[in-house]
Protein backbone atom coordinates (compact mmCIF):
# COMPACT_ATOMS: atom_id res chain seq x y z
CA UNK A 1 0.00 0.00 0.00
CA UNK A 2 1.56 3.36 -1.53
CA UNK A 3 1.34 5.88 1.46
CA UNK A 4 0.82 9.34 -0.62
CA UNK A 5 0.47 11.78 2.66
CA UNK A 6 1.49 11.64 6.35
CA UNK A 7 -1.24 9.85 7.44
CA UNK A 8 -1.14 8.25 10.59
CA UNK A 9 -2.95 4.50 11.70
CA UNK A 10 -5.86 5.40 13.43
CA UNK A 11 -8.66 2.56 13.41
CA UNK A 12 -8.61 -1.07 11.90
CA UNK A 13 -11.43 -3.46 11.30
CA UNK A 14 -10.51 -6.01 14.42
CA UNK A 15 -10.35 -9.81 13.81
CA UNK A 16 -13.52 -11.51 14.30
CA UNK A 17 -13.63 -13.09 17.57
CA UNK A 18 -13.22 -17.11 17.35
CA UNK A 19 -11.06 -16.94 14.04
CA UNK A 20 -6.84 -17.91 14.40
CA UNK A 21 -4.58 -15.40 12.67
CA UNK A 22 -3.14 -16.30 9.81
CA UNK A 23 -0.93 -13.57 8.48
CA UNK A 24 -0.58 -9.92 9.56
CA UNK A 25 -0.35 -7.16 7.31
CA UNK A 26 2.25 -4.15 7.77
CA UNK A 27 2.32 -0.69 6.65
CA UNK A 28 5.84 0.72 4.50
CA UNK A 29 6.21 2.42 8.03
CA UNK A 30 6.59 -0.52 9.80
CA UNK A 31 3.00 -0.11 11.91
CA UNK A 32 0.66 -3.08 11.75
CA UNK A 33 -2.19 -2.46 9.51
CA UNK A 34 -4.70 -5.69 10.15
CA UNK A 35 -4.72 -9.57 10.81
CA UNK A 36 -6.07 -11.92 8.32
CA UNK A 37 -7.91 -14.57 9.62
CA UNK A 38 -7.56 -18.62 7.96
CA UNK A 39 -11.57 -18.44 7.76
CA UNK A 40 -13.38 -15.14 7.69
CA UNK A 41 -17.25 -13.64 7.58
CA UNK A 42 -15.89 -10.77 6.41
CA UNK A 43 -15.38 -10.18 2.54
CA UNK A 44 -12.95 -7.21 3.39
CA UNK A 45 -11.33 -4.77 5.81
CA UNK A 46 -11.27 -1.23 6.52
CA UNK A 47 -8.06 0.65 7.78
CA UNK A 48 -8.60 4.29 8.92
CA UNK A 49 -6.09 6.65 8.56
CA UNK A 50 -5.78 10.14 9.77
CA UNK A 51 -4.31 13.35 7.68
CA UNK A 52 -4.38 16.67 7.93
CA UNK A 53 -6.25 16.37 4.51
CA UNK A 54 -8.80 14.35 6.14
CA UNK A 55 -9.39 10.93 7.14
CA UNK A 56 -8.68 8.51 4.49
CA UNK A 57 -10.03 4.51 4.42
CA UNK A 58 -7.99 1.80 2.15
CA UNK A 59 -10.36 -1.07 1.57
CA UNK A 60 -8.41 -4.57 2.06
CA UNK A 61 -10.07 -7.72 0.45
CA UNK A 62 -9.68 -10.93 2.56
CA UNK A 63 -9.16 -14.09 0.29
CA UNK A 64 -9.40 -16.64 3.02
CA UNK A 65 -6.20 -19.03 2.34
CA UNK A 66 -4.75 -16.54 -0.31
CA UNK A 67 -3.41 -13.42 1.50
CA UNK A 68 -4.39 -10.15 1.38
CA UNK A 69 -4.69 -7.47 -1.48
CA UNK A 70 -5.16 -4.01 -1.90
CA UNK A 71 -8.63 -3.31 -3.74
CA UNK A 72 -8.36 0.10 -5.87
CA UNK A 73 -7.00 3.34 -5.25
CA UNK A 74 -7.44 4.45 -1.55
CA UNK A 75 -10.36 6.61 -1.17
CA UNK A 76 -10.33 10.73 0.21
CA UNK A 77 -13.31 11.05 2.18
CA UNK A 78 -14.33 14.45 4.09
CA UNK A 79 -14.27 15.09 7.39
CA UNK A 80 -17.72 14.78 9.42
CA UNK A 81 -18.72 16.42 13.03
CA UNK A 82 -21.85 15.08 14.53
CA UNK A 83 -25.12 17.59 14.65
CA UNK A 84 -25.71 16.31 17.66
CA UNK A 85 -22.68 16.68 19.86
CA UNK A 86 -19.84 18.48 17.71
CA UNK A 87 -17.57 16.48 17.85
CA UNK A 88 -15.37 14.24 14.92
CA UNK A 89 -16.58 11.61 13.93
CA UNK A 90 -15.18 8.57 12.46
CA UNK A 91 -16.08 6.56 9.03
CA UNK A 92 -16.66 3.07 10.70
CA UNK A 93 -17.70 0.35 8.00
CA UNK A 94 -19.28 0.57 4.01
CA UNK A 95 -22.44 -0.67 2.79
CA UNK A 96 -22.72 -3.21 1.04
CA UNK A 97 -22.86 -1.55 -2.67
CA UNK A 98 -19.39 -0.41 -1.54
CA UNK A 99 -20.21 3.35 -2.67
CA UNK A 100 -21.19 4.12 0.45
CA UNK A 101 -19.52 5.33 3.85
CA UNK A 102 -20.97 5.31 7.21
CA UNK A 103 -19.76 7.25 10.06
CA UNK A 104 -20.52 7.01 13.80
CA UNK A 105 -20.04 9.37 17.03
CA UNK A 106 -19.53 8.44 20.53
CA UNK A 107 -22.93 10.22 21.05
CA UNK A 108 -25.05 7.81 18.70
CA UNK A 109 -24.99 10.65 15.94
CA UNK A 110 -24.57 9.25 12.69
CA UNK A 111 -23.70 10.25 8.91
CA UNK A 112 -23.22 8.93 5.45
CA UNK A 113 -20.67 9.16 2.11
CA UNK A 114 -21.25 8.42 -0.86
CA UNK A 115 -18.57 7.97 -3.05
CA UNK A 116 -17.93 11.04 -5.06
CA UNK A 117 -20.35 13.25 -3.65
CA UNK A 118 -19.00 16.87 -2.77
CA UNK A 119 -19.99 18.57 0.33
CA UNK A 120 -22.17 21.03 -1.69
CA UNK A 121 -24.04 18.00 -2.99
CA UNK A 122 -24.86 16.03 0.01
CA UNK A 123 -27.99 14.51 -0.17
CA UNK A 124 -31.64 16.43 1.64
CA UNK A 125 -31.98 15.37 5.26
CA UNK A 126 -33.46 11.67 5.76
CA UNK A 127 -36.73 12.43 7.35
CA UNK A 128 -39.27 9.66 8.36
CA UNK A 129 -42.86 9.85 9.55
CA UNK A 130 -44.55 7.19 12.07
CA UNK A 131 -48.08 7.38 13.29
CA UNK A 132 -49.81 6.18 16.34
CA UNK A 133 -53.42 6.02 17.11
CA UNK A 134 -55.09 5.69 20.65
CA UNK A 135 -57.29 2.84 22.04
CA UNK A 136 -60.12 5.16 21.42
CA UNK A 137 -60.11 5.37 17.73
CA UNK A 138 -62.59 3.24 16.02
CA UNK A 139 -60.39 0.91 14.06
CA UNK A 140 -58.43 0.39 17.56
CA UNK A 141 -61.63 -0.58 19.60
CA UNK A 142 -62.48 -3.06 16.89
CA UNK A 143 -59.13 -4.85 17.32
CA UNK A 144 -59.66 -4.40 21.03
CA UNK A 145 -62.87 -6.25 20.59
CA UNK A 146 -61.79 -8.96 18.20
CA UNK A 147 -59.01 -9.78 20.50
CA UNK A 148 -61.32 -10.31 23.44
CA UNK A 149 -62.53 -12.75 21.87
CA UNK A 150 -59.54 -14.76 20.57
CA UNK A 151 -58.94 -14.81 24.25
CA UNK A 152 -61.41 -15.38 25.78
CA UNK A 153 -61.76 -18.49 23.33
CA UNK A 154 -58.09 -19.60 24.00
CA UNK A 155 -58.80 -19.69 27.49
CA UNK A 156 -61.92 -21.88 27.80
CA UNK A 157 -60.06 -23.93 24.75
CA UNK A 158 -56.64 -24.06 23.24
CA UNK A 159 -57.78 -25.65 20.39
CA UNK A 160 -59.90 -23.13 18.92
CA UNK A 161 -59.97 -21.49 15.84
CA UNK A 162 -60.57 -17.99 15.60
CA UNK A 163 -61.01 -15.46 12.98
CA UNK A 164 -63.12 -12.46 13.92
CA UNK A 165 -63.23 -9.12 12.46
CA UNK A 166 -65.41 -5.95 13.90
CA UNK A 167 -67.52 -3.17 12.20
CA UNK A 168 -68.00 -0.58 14.50
CA UNK A 169 -70.44 2.78 13.14
CA UNK A 170 -71.72 5.09 15.68
CA UNK A 171 -72.85 2.54 18.50
CA UNK A 172 -73.72 -0.09 16.16
CA UNK A 173 -71.62 -3.05 16.42
CA UNK A 174 -71.11 -6.22 13.49
CA UNK A 175 -69.09 -9.20 14.77
CA UNK A 176 -68.31 -11.60 11.71
CA UNK A 177 -66.33 -14.29 11.05
CA UNK A 178 -65.53 -17.70 11.92
CA UNK A 179 -64.86 -19.87 15.04
CA UNK A 180 -64.42 -23.59 15.87
CA UNK A 181 -64.48 -24.18 19.59
CA UNK A 182 -65.82 -25.71 22.44
CA UNK A 183 -66.32 -22.27 24.23
CA UNK A 184 -69.14 -20.19 23.54
CA UNK A 185 -68.13 -16.65 23.91
CA UNK A 186 -70.65 -13.73 25.40
CA UNK A 187 -69.84 -11.45 22.66
CA UNK A 188 -72.03 -8.64 24.51
CA UNK A 189 -69.97 -8.55 27.40
CA UNK A 190 -66.46 -8.58 25.63
CA UNK A 191 -67.31 -5.84 23.52
CA UNK A 192 -69.03 -3.98 26.90
CA UNK A 193 -65.95 -4.96 28.68
CA UNK A 194 -63.75 -3.27 25.74
CA UNK A 195 -65.29 0.09 26.41
CA UNK A 196 -65.27 0.29 30.06
CA UNK A 197 -62.18 -0.12 29.98
CA UNK A 198 -61.21 2.67 27.54
CA UNK A 199 -63.55 4.89 29.42
CA UNK A 200 -67.51 5.36 28.36
CA UNK A 201 -67.18 8.63 29.65
CA UNK A 202 -64.25 9.62 27.24
CA UNK A 203 -65.82 8.04 24.63
CA UNK A 204 -68.13 10.93 24.76
CA UNK A 205 -71.35 11.43 22.45
CA UNK A 206 -73.52 8.73 21.53
CA UNK A 207 -72.61 5.69 23.44
CA UNK A 208 -74.20 6.41 26.21
CA UNK A 209 -77.41 4.82 25.09
CA UNK A 210 -75.70 1.51 24.40
CA UNK A 211 -74.49 -0.79 21.78
CA UNK A 212 -76.63 -2.68 19.00
CA UNK A 213 -74.59 -5.58 17.86
CA UNK A 214 -75.25 -8.04 15.08
CA UNK A 215 -73.38 -11.23 15.24
CA UNK A 216 -72.41 -13.17 12.07
CA UNK A 217 -70.13 -16.17 12.80
CA UNK A 218 -69.90 -19.54 11.87
CA UNK A 219 -67.70 -22.61 12.26
CA UNK A 220 -64.17 -22.40 10.34
CA UNK A 221 -64.24 -23.90 6.45
CA UNK A 222 -63.13 -27.85 6.86
CA UNK A 223 -61.38 -27.18 3.67
CA UNK A 224 -59.04 -24.74 5.62
CA UNK A 225 -59.24 -27.02 8.91
CA UNK A 226 -57.79 -30.39 6.70
CA UNK A 227 -54.32 -28.14 6.17
CA UNK A 228 -54.48 -26.51 10.04
CA UNK A 229 -54.83 -29.80 11.11
CA UNK A 230 -51.69 -31.56 10.31
CA UNK A 231 -49.30 -28.52 11.12
CA UNK A 232 -49.87 -26.54 8.23
CA UNK A 233 -50.13 -22.88 7.90
CA UNK A 234 -54.03 -21.56 8.23
CA UNK A 235 -53.44 -19.32 5.18
CA UNK A 236 -50.98 -17.95 2.60
CA UNK A 237 -49.09 -15.07 3.51
CA UNK A 238 -46.13 -12.73 3.81
CA UNK A 239 -45.05 -11.10 6.97
CA UNK A 240 -42.32 -9.20 8.48
CA UNK A 241 -40.43 -7.91 11.85
CA UNK A 242 -38.26 -5.60 12.03
CA UNK A 243 -35.80 -4.07 15.03
CA UNK A 244 -33.14 -1.80 15.21
CA UNK A 245 -31.06 -0.78 17.98
CA UNK A 246 -32.72 3.51 17.61
CA UNK A 247 -33.98 2.68 21.49
CA UNK A 248 -34.22 0.25 24.21
CA UNK A 249 -38.07 -0.86 22.90
CA UNK A 250 -35.46 -1.74 19.54
CA UNK A 251 -38.56 0.18 17.61
CA UNK A 252 -37.92 3.21 15.65
CA UNK A 253 -37.13 6.53 17.15
CA UNK A 254 -40.23 8.48 15.98
CA UNK A 255 -42.76 5.63 16.29
CA UNK A 256 -41.58 5.18 19.97
CA UNK A 257 -42.40 8.98 20.63
CA UNK A 258 -45.57 8.69 18.84
CA UNK A 259 -46.44 5.83 21.03
CA UNK A 260 -45.31 7.18 24.50
CA UNK A 261 -46.90 10.45 23.44
CA UNK A 262 -50.35 8.93 23.33
CA UNK A 263 -49.74 6.59 26.27
CA UNK A 264 -49.21 10.00 28.49
CA UNK A 265 -52.19 11.39 26.91
CA UNK A 266 -54.42 8.22 28.06
CA UNK A 267 -53.28 8.25 31.55
CA UNK A 268 -53.75 12.16 32.14
CA UNK A 269 -56.72 12.63 34.36
CA UNK A 270 -58.26 15.92 32.51
CA UNK A 271 -61.38 15.41 31.93
CA UNK A 272 -61.07 18.00 28.76
CA UNK A 273 -59.68 14.84 26.57
CA UNK A 274 -61.93 12.26 24.61
CA UNK A 275 -60.58 8.89 24.15
CA UNK A 276 -59.90 9.25 20.28
CA UNK A 277 -56.67 10.66 18.97
CA UNK A 278 -53.85 10.34 16.69
CA UNK A 279 -50.02 11.13 16.90
CA UNK A 280 -47.11 11.47 13.84
CA UNK A 281 -43.73 12.31 14.49
CA UNK A 282 -41.62 13.57 11.85
CA UNK A 283 -37.77 12.59 12.32
CA UNK A 284 -34.80 13.63 11.00
CA UNK A 285 -31.99 10.97 11.10
CA UNK A 286 -29.39 13.39 9.86
CA UNK A 287 -29.51 15.60 12.01
CA UNK A 288 -30.86 13.46 15.42
CA UNK A 289 -34.40 15.81 16.04
CA UNK A 290 -37.67 15.81 15.47
CA UNK A 291 -38.72 17.96 12.99
CA UNK A 292 -42.88 17.97 13.12
CA UNK A 293 -44.94 16.81 15.92
CA UNK A 294 -48.73 16.32 15.05
CA UNK A 295 -51.59 15.43 17.07
CA UNK A 296 -55.38 15.27 16.84
CA UNK A 297 -56.96 14.88 20.14
CA UNK A 298 -60.80 14.64 20.83
CA UNK A 299 -62.30 17.07 23.43
CA UNK A 300 -64.96 18.10 25.28
CA UNK A 301 -67.23 20.64 23.24
CA UNK A 302 -66.69 23.29 26.20
CA UNK A 303 -63.33 24.07 25.43
CA UNK A 304 -61.46 25.29 22.80
CA UNK A 305 -57.55 24.08 21.78
CA UNK A 306 -55.85 27.09 23.55
CA UNK A 307 -57.53 25.73 26.67
CA UNK A 308 -55.21 22.76 26.71
CA UNK A 309 -52.88 23.74 23.94
CA UNK A 310 -50.10 23.73 26.37
CA UNK A 311 -50.84 20.47 28.44
CA UNK A 312 -50.64 18.62 25.14
CA UNK A 313 -47.15 20.35 23.85
CA UNK A 314 -45.30 19.84 27.43
CA UNK A 315 -46.32 16.29 26.95
CA UNK A 316 -44.86 15.73 23.57
CA UNK A 317 -41.62 17.48 25.27
CA UNK A 318 -41.82 14.95 27.49
CA UNK A 319 -41.95 12.34 24.84
CA UNK A 320 -39.60 12.90 23.25
CA UNK A 321 -36.74 13.61 26.46
CA UNK A 322 -38.13 10.37 27.28
CA UNK A 323 -35.41 8.88 24.26
CA UNK A 324 -33.03 12.07 24.49
CA UNK A 325 -34.36 13.94 22.12
CA UNK A 326 -34.62 18.16 22.54
CA UNK A 327 -38.16 20.09 22.34
CA UNK A 328 -37.69 22.45 19.74
CA UNK A 329 -39.75 21.14 17.15
CA UNK A 330 -42.89 22.33 14.91
CA UNK A 331 -45.66 21.38 17.74
CA UNK A 332 -49.10 21.10 15.58
CA UNK A 333 -52.55 20.38 18.02
CA UNK A 334 -55.53 19.62 16.12
CA UNK A 335 -54.98 21.64 13.34
CA UNK A 336 -58.50 21.82 12.07
CA UNK A 337 -59.18 24.07 15.08
CA UNK A 338 -62.07 21.49 16.73
CA UNK A 339 -62.41 17.72 17.10
CA UNK A 340 -65.63 17.17 19.31
CA UNK A 341 -67.02 14.69 17.10
CA UNK A 342 -65.11 11.52 17.65
CA UNK A 343 -64.81 7.72 17.78
CA UNK A 344 -67.24 5.48 15.13
CA UNK A 345 -69.32 8.59 15.33
CA UNK A 346 -67.02 10.53 13.23
CA UNK A 347 -65.41 7.92 11.43
CA UNK A 348 -66.86 3.79 10.92
CA UNK A 349 -64.30 1.37 12.42
CA UNK A 350 -63.23 -1.79 10.87
CA UNK A 351 -60.48 -4.66 12.22
CA UNK A 352 -57.00 -4.71 10.65
CA UNK A 353 -57.09 -0.95 9.37
CA UNK A 354 -54.23 0.09 11.59
CA UNK A 355 -51.24 -2.38 10.94
CA UNK A 356 -48.45 0.55 10.64
CA UNK A 357 -49.61 1.62 14.43
CA UNK A 358 -49.55 -2.27 15.21
CA UNK A 359 -46.45 -2.79 13.77
CA UNK A 360 -43.72 -0.07 13.32
CA UNK A 361 -45.47 3.10 12.36
CA UNK A 362 -44.55 3.22 8.88
CA UNK A 363 -40.82 2.23 8.83
CA UNK A 364 -40.29 -1.10 8.39
CA UNK A 365 -42.61 -3.46 5.75
CA UNK A 366 -46.06 -4.77 6.85
CA UNK A 367 -47.47 -7.95 5.86
CA UNK A 368 -50.61 -8.58 4.23
CA UNK A 369 -52.45 -9.79 6.81
CA UNK A 370 -53.94 -8.11 10.14
CA UNK A 371 -52.61 -9.20 13.54
CA UNK A 372 -55.81 -8.92 15.76
CA UNK A 373 -58.40 -11.07 15.73
CA UNK A 374 -56.76 -14.22 14.75
CA UNK A 375 -55.92 -17.16 16.42
CA UNK A 376 -51.88 -18.14 16.45
CA UNK A 377 -52.77 -20.73 13.48
CA UNK A 378 -52.99 -17.95 11.79
CA UNK A 379 -49.40 -17.42 10.29
CA UNK A 380 -50.65 -13.54 9.88
CA UNK A 381 -50.15 -13.36 13.67
CA UNK A 382 -48.23 -16.03 14.58
CA UNK A 383 -45.07 -15.43 11.99
CA UNK A 384 -44.97 -12.00 12.61
CA UNK A 385 -44.35 -12.24 15.78
CA UNK A 386 -41.33 -15.28 14.67
CA UNK A 387 -40.19 -12.18 12.24
CA UNK A 388 -40.14 -9.73 15.19
CA UNK A 389 -38.14 -11.83 17.68
CA UNK A 390 -35.40 -13.04 15.14
CA UNK A 391 -34.78 -9.44 13.57
CA UNK A 392 -34.52 -8.40 17.28
CA UNK A 393 -32.48 -11.51 18.38
CA UNK A 394 -30.33 -10.36 15.20
CA UNK A 395 -29.65 -6.56 16.42
CA UNK A 396 -29.58 -7.48 19.95
CA UNK A 397 -26.47 -10.07 19.43
CA UNK A 398 -24.65 -7.54 17.61
CA UNK A 399 -24.87 -8.93 14.47
CA UNK A 400 -26.34 -5.67 12.98
CA UNK A 401 -27.18 -2.37 13.96
CA UNK A 402 -30.86 -2.76 12.13
CA UNK A 403 -32.75 -5.81 10.55
CA UNK A 404 -36.00 -6.69 8.61
CA UNK A 405 -37.09 -10.39 8.59
CA UNK A 406 -39.90 -11.51 6.00
CA UNK A 407 -41.81 -14.81 6.53
CA UNK A 408 -44.07 -16.36 3.32
CA UNK A 409 -46.40 -19.16 3.61
CA UNK A 410 -48.47 -21.78 1.66
CA UNK A 411 -51.79 -22.48 3.23
CA UNK A 412 -51.81 -26.25 4.41
CA UNK A 413 -47.69 -26.31 4.02
CA UNK A 414 -45.51 -26.78 7.10
CA UNK A 415 -42.47 -25.22 6.68
CA UNK A 416 -42.13 -21.52 5.24
CA UNK A 417 -42.03 -21.12 1.20
CA UNK A 418 -39.16 -18.57 1.73
CA UNK A 419 -37.33 -16.78 4.67
CA UNK A 420 -35.32 -13.53 3.81
CA UNK A 421 -33.14 -11.00 6.12
CA UNK A 422 -32.09 -7.62 5.16
CA UNK A 423 -29.90 -5.61 7.13
CA UNK A 424 -29.56 -2.79 5.18
CA UNK A 425 -25.79 -2.85 4.80
CA UNK A 426 -25.65 -2.82 8.83
CA UNK A 427 -24.35 -5.99 9.26
CA UNK A 428 -21.37 -6.59 11.58
CA UNK A 429 -21.79 -9.88 10.22
CA UNK A 430 -21.56 -11.69 6.95
CA UNK A 431 -25.23 -11.96 5.57
CA UNK A 432 -24.80 -15.83 4.78
CA UNK A 433 -23.67 -16.04 8.40
CA UNK A 434 -26.46 -14.32 9.49
CA UNK A 435 -29.00 -16.47 7.51
CA UNK A 436 -27.06 -19.85 8.21
CA UNK A 437 -27.88 -17.97 11.83
CA UNK A 438 -31.93 -17.98 11.32
CA UNK A 439 -32.12 -21.75 9.74
CA UNK A 440 -30.50 -23.52 12.35
CA UNK A 441 -32.42 -21.63 15.50
CA UNK A 442 -35.27 -21.66 14.66
CA UNK A 443 -38.09 -23.37 14.27
CA UNK A 444 -40.52 -21.93 11.69
CA UNK A 445 -43.21 -24.07 11.48
CA UNK A 446 -46.70 -23.05 12.57
CA UNK A 447 -46.48 -25.46 15.35
CA UNK A 448 -43.40 -24.58 15.98
CA UNK A 449 -43.62 -20.84 16.20
CA UNK A 450 -46.88 -21.59 18.89
CA UNK A 451 -45.06 -23.72 20.59
CA UNK A 452 -41.51 -21.56 21.50
CA UNK A 453 -43.44 -18.30 22.20
CA UNK A 454 -45.98 -20.04 24.12
CA UNK A 455 -49.03 -17.91 21.72
CA UNK A 456 -51.53 -20.28 23.43
CA UNK A 457 -50.93 -18.96 26.58
CA UNK A 458 -50.64 -14.72 25.48
CA UNK A 459 -53.49 -11.85 26.66
CA UNK A 460 -54.26 -10.78 23.17
CA UNK A 461 -55.72 -8.11 25.23
CA UNK A 462 -52.31 -6.24 25.93
CA UNK A 463 -51.17 -5.97 22.42
CA UNK A 464 -54.19 -4.65 21.03
CA UNK A 465 -54.05 -1.34 21.05
CA UNK A 466 -50.69 0.79 21.19
CA UNK A 467 -48.71 -2.06 19.50
CA UNK A 468 -47.60 -5.14 19.39
CA UNK A 469 -44.14 -5.05 19.55
CA UNK A 470 -42.02 -2.96 22.09
CA UNK A 471 -43.89 -3.96 25.37
CA UNK A 472 -42.58 -6.18 28.18
CA UNK A 473 -43.70 -9.57 29.37
CA UNK A 474 -44.66 -10.35 25.72
CA UNK A 475 -42.67 -13.70 24.58
CA UNK A 476 -41.33 -12.33 21.09
CA UNK A 477 -40.05 -9.69 23.04
CA UNK A 478 -38.01 -11.34 25.49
Amino acid sequence: MNQREPYTIKQMMPLPEGYEVMMEVTHQNGAKVMEAAKETVFPYCLVLLEGDAGDRIELYNLFPGCGVEEHGESMLVPTRYCEKCGRRMVPHMRGTDETTLYYACECGGTDRYTCGESEEEKPMSKIYTCEQVSNGHPDKICDQIADAVVTDCLQHDKDSRVAIECLLKDNHLIIAGELTSEHRPDYRRLAEEVFDRIGREKLGYGMEHGLDISILVSEQSLDIALGVDKGGAGDQGIMFGYATNETPELLPIPFAVATEFLQLLKNHPSRMFRADAKAQVSYDYDSGRITTFLCSVQHSPDVEVGDFRYIIESMMVLAACKYGIKGDFEKLVNPTGRFVVGGSFADCGVTGRKLACDTYGGIGRIGGGALSGKDPSKVDRSGAYMARKIAKDIVRAGYADRCEVQLAYAIGVVEPVSVAVDCFGSEYQNPEFIRAYVRENYDLTPRGIVRALHLLDVDYNAVSSYGHFGKGLLPWEE
